[in-house]
């Protein structure tokens, strides 16, 4: 298992670094790569966020100013129920199916309970890579609620904003530097 948390302010990049590197991959490595990346998407001036699947390919809105579609309401978005959903079932198909996961992100919804909470916390169980996106200013409730009881040399964090490279990141992700679940690292 390995862990690697994401990390910037909002607006510093996150999704954008995840998706130019994955699609800096080759074929095959992208090929053993499941998970989402949401990226902004400019729609007459207002900014809005599409869920693009890695495996798939698919692409939907997470957000939508249309509330006659079920959806939350949090800050000003209107979260769509159905990108949700779609996400959460990502997760746990390619949960059985990739090594590693990108999950972009475990944000507010996330901390209250929702969102893809139910499905981080079972991803959290499994022997897996998971890179999660989390912003800068929840990261230390984040791991209070999600990663408390996982050792601390699974947990690495990537700041997109103090400049890391792809190949730095490439190295942490692809690299076989993990632990099994039942061989846990020491913690001194």
């Amino acid at each position: 298992m390995k862990i690697i948390l994401v990390t910037g302010s909002v607006n510093s990049g996150k999704s954008t670094f995840l998706w130019n590197w994955f699609n800096g991959l080759t074929q095959a490595q992208q090929e053993r790569i499941g998970g989402f990346v949401c990226l902004p998407l400019f729609d007459s001036g207002n900014k809005i966020y599409q869920v693009h699947e890695l495996s798939t390919r698919d692409t939907y809105p997470l957000m939508s100013d249309d509330r006659s579609q079920p959806g939350t309401i949090l800050d000003c978005h209107y979260l769509l129920d159905a990108a949700f959903e779609r996400m959460n079932r990502r997760i746990r198909e390619d949960l059985r199916k990739y090594d590693t996961l990108l999950i972009d992100e475990l944000g507010l919804l996330e901390l209250q309970g929702m969102g893809l909470a139910e499905e981080i916390t079972a991803a959290l169980t499994q022997d897996k890579t998971l890179v999660i996106v989390v912003r800068k200013k929840i990261v230390e409730s984040s791991k209070k609620k999600y990663f408390s009881e996982i050792p601390p040399g699974f947990i690495h964090e990537f700041q997109v904003e103090k400049g890391g490279t792809q190949k730095e990141f490439s190295d942490l992700v692809l690299s076989d530097n993990s632990f099994s679940l039942s061989n846990k690292p020491s913690i001194v």
